[in-house]
């Protein structure tokens, strides 16, 4: 009886482990090439500060500049959204 099994479904069950693995394999390696891409950009000065890299040398002076000039973003997009509804209501 088990016999009959592993004679008819060894092939797909390895294709699908084949399959299985290669696709890990290519997502890892993947991640590992935009991984070291980030750090060289980051060494290199080209990479922006982001709030949520993986960077253990950050500090919090870069986050709260980042922070501060995202809030500054924010409050343009505020006015300029303020502008345009007393445009519209006029």
């Amino acid at each position: 009886m088990q016999s009959q099994f592993y004679k008819t479904f060894t092939r797909p069950v390895a294709k699908v482990l084949l399959v299985a693995v290669f696709t890990y394999q290519l997502i890892y390696w993947s991640w590992v090439k935009l991984d070291t891409e980030e750090t060289k950009a980051q060494a290199d000065g080209k990479a922006s500060n982001e709030p949520y890299s993986n960077d253990s040398a950050g500090d919090a002076e870069t986050y709260t500049a980042t922070i501060a000039g995202l809030e500054a973003k924010v409050d343009e997009y505020k006015k300029k959204a303020l502008e345009a509804a007393e445009t519209k209501s006029s």
